[in-house]
């Protein structure tokens, strides 16, 4: 399956781009799980802080699921 390349490419596309190059598939694997993690911190980096800006607490957590539009972020 090929991607589809858009053209410029920002700075992040061509630091990626150019790690790389000549490296095996199983450093490419490493590299993408790498990536992936990193993501995953920063998403929970930021629920956290979502989480502390709206005061939520473990004792009402379960009604986020119940009344969703009350806690809209």
């Amino acid at each position: 399956m090929a991607a589809d390349i858009h053209f410029p490419l920002n700075e992040t596309q061509l630091a990626l781009l150019k790690l790389s190059e000549n490296i095996s598939e199983e450093e490419m694997q490493d590299l993408k799980r790498l990536i992936i993690a990193f993501k995953a911190r920063r998403l929970a980096q930021l629920a956290d802080k979502v989480w502390d800006e709206k005061g939520w607490s473990q004792g009402n957590h379960g009604h986020l699921f119940e009344y969703p539009h009350a806690y809209a972020l």
